[in-house]
């Protein structure tokens, strides 16, 4: 006989429901298996178990989960087929959308009052073998306060940028994730369209952080802290937007490992290492990082002022605008138009992006087959210092096929100190040096 629904008291003395979302691929049986055999042991604690796929994930599932197998009810949602989206230029977009059909549907079949835990199909961490004490730490943190998602970790300096994989919602923000505007999409860069920031966009209330910041690329870095397009965008301002948004986290969410903590189970999380590769992990940490960032920010842009003011007058709109054609450019890039590149060099030449667009122009005059022409031009933006590893990788192979070592040895130089740690830079710049059979100096470390 099964064991009735396990239903914890949070702190308001409201029973709370629990339900479980599985989601995603079964990219491996054996581990789905095992997932499935630890689910097995706290089935009781949900008071709904859901798994939501593509049809062809489905029938896989099904084999394993059937309730004759398993001894309780699992309802399967049917989400269709994935779209035929092009992963090299589509790759972040078409996950988020493989990811909100697979949520909205999945999450409709959940009562409106269920807070809800989403797994991955195919997720396998330190959980595997500790899925009854993940769950003990969820039901206690959420009886201290059931009000706020939980997350496990935050990455970088881009707002929303939080662990996708698992998700912890409460039934509002399950509500808000179902019924998600898709509309909302059109209003910000597409390079901010990937599934952490829409999911936990969706989740955060904007109302007065301000519509630059949620809108703006917060990937485009330069200069180490900040571009000219940050800083025309934000001027004088991004502490306050920060400070706005680290208002709106803590109104939302909270890091499972600080409520592991309040409610004396942060030792039991630590052996469960729920650590994800991200920056951060608790509040702290959170709001420390982000208010570095804005000393950062106010101390480049300082420098930055002294050499080039910034121009003012171009505002958001203007700012934007610029940013949408670089967008443009960027995708025929990457579809490999090089023709229209070339062509279209001229619109670049009054743009904030300038050093941008030279490095796709003399990319692409590469790939044409005019080395002679793009060497200049990529000399020109490596000495601008506004390199990426675009224009580094297609130089080095220039010079050393022209026979100039020394500005072989230079270009190499540069382009580590730049990438330090990038496995792709040191592997290239090796087969490069080996390609021209010559041996780089002693003191050029690769390793």
């Amino acid at each position: 006989m099964l064991e009735p629904c396990w239903r914890a008291v949070c702190a308001s003395g409201i029973e709370m429901k629990l339900s479980l979302l599985i989601t995603g691929q079964i990219r491996n049986e054996a581990e789905f298996r095992i997932l499935v055999r630890e689910i097995d042991c706290i089935a009781h604690r949900f008071h709904k178990i859901v798994f939501s796929s593509w049809s062809d994930q489905l029938r896989l599932a099904q084999a394993t989960m059937s309730d004759k197998k398993t001894g309780y009810h699992i309802e399967f949602c049917d989400c269709g087929h994935l779209l035929p989206l092009i992963d090299t230029l589509h790759g972040r977009f078409k996950s988020f959308l493989a990811q909100h059909q697979q949520l909205a549907l999945g999450l409709d079949l959940f009562d409106a009052d269920s807070h809800v835990l989403r797994i991955r199909a195919d997720f396998k961490s330190q959980v595997t073998g500790h899925f009854r004490q993940f769950v003990e730490i969820l039901d206690a943190a959420w009886r201290l306060d059931e009000s706020k998602c939980l997350i496990l970790g935050a990455g970088g300096f881009v707002p929303c940028f939080f662990e996708d994989r698992i998700l912890m919602l409460t039934p509002s923000a399950a509500v808000k994730l179902k019924n998600m505007p898709m509309a909302n999409i059109y209003k910000i860069d597409h390079y901010n369209i990937y599934p952490e920031y829409l999911i936990y966009s969706t989740i955060i209330d904007w109302y007065d952080i301000g519509e630059i910041f949620l809108r703006h690329d917060h990937m485009y870095m330069e200069n180490a802290c900040l571009s000219e397009y940050d800083r025309i965008a934000f001027g004088e301002s991004y502490d306050i937007f920060v400070e706005r948004y680290i208002e709106r986290f803590e109104d939302s969410f909270v890091f499972l490992g600080d409520a592991a903590f309040e409610v004396g189970m942060y030792e039991l999380f630590s052996e469960i290492g729920l650590y994800l590769g991200f920056d951060s992990r608790d509040k702290a940490t959170f709001k420390d990082r982000w208010r570095t960032k804005v000393r950062e920010f106010y101390n480049c842009s300082d420098r930055l002022d002294m050499a080039n003011p910034p121009e003012k007058s171009r505002g958001f709109d203007g700012i934007e605008s610029e940013k949408q054609t670089l967008n443009m450019f960027k995708n025929e890039y990457l579809c490999q138009r090089y023709s229209n590149i070339v062509e279209w060099s001229g619109l670049s030449k009054e743009s904030i992006f300038y050093y941008e667009y030279l490095e796709m122009v003399g990319c692409s005059l590469y790939f044409l087959g005019r080395a002679d022409h793009a060497r200049p031009i990529l000399d020109e933006v490596v000495a601008s210092g506004k390199a990426g590893q675009e224009c580094f990788f297609y130089l080095v192979m220039i010079v050393a096929s022209a026979g100039d070592y020394g500005r072989l040895e230079q270009i190499s130089r540069l382009f580590l100190e730049r990438f330090p740690n990038e496995t792709r830079v040191i592997e290239h710049i090796e087969g490069v040096w080996k390609s021209v059979d010559r041996t780089p100096p002693s003191d050029l470390k690769f390793r």
